[in-house]
């Protein structure tokens, strides 16, 4: 059985497809011819380019008059050939277009009818605490001497900061959509993942490639689970939510991986906002993209912040 969304795109596409038939029949209609069969009882009303509007009881439209009225009578034939041709092919595009979206609004509303189980409540919730876990990192960082954090760069210093803004943020909005969705707002981290990757490496920093190392790590674990639970959520909201951050977050990682590449390279100097684009060499054109995609595999699990 269609869904309702798809039998309304069904509907439109019907609609489309009669309107092409219709301008295609009334193109071919004399006004003389049309003014008959309201036999005498409409009201033609000349408009722009010869085009008349006609009015009557059973009938209101446009009625379009022949474009090329001055033609060439050796161009009479291949016009006819060739205005039946524009019209299929556009009935054509319409009906693919149509069919397109039904099928694709289909296949949606099966997945998510498959997870209905799933609100998005849970991803929401969890996202939040993960969000909550990245301001922890970025504010353990910032509290570090400058030397070790990086900070002594103006470049790295306002990243450190932007970014913990941006998670900061990041948190509200996914706190918003769980306690619409009837879940807990998140002010605590994300215990199993602070226990299995964060605490453990803020250990061992010593100096700004350990800090970017940790920061990208995490910041590509967020942005790995934001797309997986954006193939579960069940809610259009939480679903936003998770497909408007997870590349905020990749984009992060992928600074501060081009940062980390500088910095390994022995070019600190290079490490700047704006980048001077002259002076960067080649590798630094894809230094933040080691992998062609995002793995998933990486991804955090829904609701396991929970103890």
């Amino acid at each position: 059985m269609l869904s309702p969304s798809t039998r309304t795109v069904c509907r439109a596409l019907a609609m489309t497809r009669y309107r092409i038939r219709a301008m295609s029949r009334t193109s071919s209609v004399s006004r003389s011819h049309e003014l008959r069969r309201g036999r005498g009882t409409g009201v033609a009303t000349p408009g722009s380019g010869g085009a008349t509007w006609v009015t009557r009881p059973d009938y209101e439209g446009c009625e379009a008059r022949d474009p090329f009225p001055a033609r060439a009578a050796t161009n009479m034939q291949s016009h006819a050939a060739i205005h039946p041709v524009m019209l299929s092919r556009r009935a054509l595009l319409a009906s693919a277009s149509g069919l397109a979206c039904a099928l694709t609004l289909g296949r949606v509303t099966a997945l998510h009818a498959a997870a209905a189980k799933v609100s998005g409540r849970a991803e929401a919730q969890t996202a939040a605490a993960l969000e909550n876990l990245l301001v922890h990192v970025y504010d353990s960082v910032l509290a570090l001497p400058r030397s070790v954090s990086g900070a002594g760069s103006a470049a790295i210093s306002h990243v450190l900061s932007a970014f913990r803004m941006h998670h900061a943020a990041h948190a509200e909005m996914f706190n918003t959509v769980a306690d619409t969705l009837g879940g807990a707002r998140q002010t605590a981290v994300d215990g199993a993942m602070d226990d299995a990757v964060v605490a453990p490496a803020l250990s061992t920093l010593r100096g700004p490639a350990d800090v970017l190392g940790l920061l990208t790590n995490v910041e590509s674990i967020v942005a790995a689970t934001h797309v997986q639970f954006s193939g579960t959520a069940g809610d259009a909201r939480a679903l936003a939510a998770l497909c408007s951050i997870a590349p905020v977050e990749a984009e992060h990682a992928a600074l501060l991986q081009t940062f980390s590449a500088l910095l390994s390279a022995g070019a600190p100097e290079l490490v700047a906002l704006p980048p001077d684009t002259q002076a960067l060499p080649a590798a630094a054109g894809s230094a933040g993209f080691a992998l062609s995609s995002l793995p998933v595999s990486q991804a955090r699990r829904a609701g396991e912040e929970v103890r």
